[in-house]
């Protein structure tokens, strides 16, 4: 197990690469405590002062490990879909939206995997009062795709056809 100083503590506190955080003064593993979405949090001070605390333990670890500059619209993901697995193997980078689908079991992009004629069906039923939620049942497809089919986002071709 490999072990680094957490930036910004002034050497107070370190971080493994299996996600275990340590009082380098008292060599005591800290104990973490699981918010309501299922992520590991500690609480870390500053001169007996609270600083950021409680901060995800997987943030600790890529941020210490990799790297804090994280752009915006991009997440840390468990691989493995576990929260409470913060190993560095287990974690990577991915987009907002590329997580959402893993999360919810979606292929990225699976409009274009339609043809035609479903997209011109589809579009007949919205039009027809069938609801969005059927529809997404019906094709296995995401509920915001079908509401942009509604709103004609995407489907502005579709509809001179009809």
């Amino acid at each position: 197990m490999k072990w680094l100083k957490i930036p910004g503590y002034n050497n107070k506190y370190s971080i493994s690469d299996s996600g275990f955080v340590r009082n380098d003064k008292s060599k005591r593993i800290l104990k973490f405590n699981i918010n309501g979405a299922g992520y590991r949090r500690v609480c870390l001070s500053e001169k007996g002062v609270k600083k950021n605390s409680f901060p995800f333990v997987h943030k600790l670890v890529y941020s210490t490990f990799i790297t804090d500059d994280i752009p915006k619209g991009i997440v840390i993901d468990h691989i493995d879909n576990n929260k409470q697995n913060n190993r560095l193997d287990n974690l990577r980078l991915l987009t907002f939206k590329d997580n959402l689908n893993k999360k919810y079991g979606r292929k990225p992009n699976r409009y274009q995997l339609f043809t035609d004629e479903q997209k011109t069906e589809m579009r007949k039923l919205l039009d027809e009062g069938v609801s969005c939620r059927q529809i997404t049942k019906r094709y296995e497809i995401s509920y915001p795709y079908i509401c942009s089919i509604r709103r004609d986002d995407k489907w502005i071709e579709y509809r001179e056809e009809m």
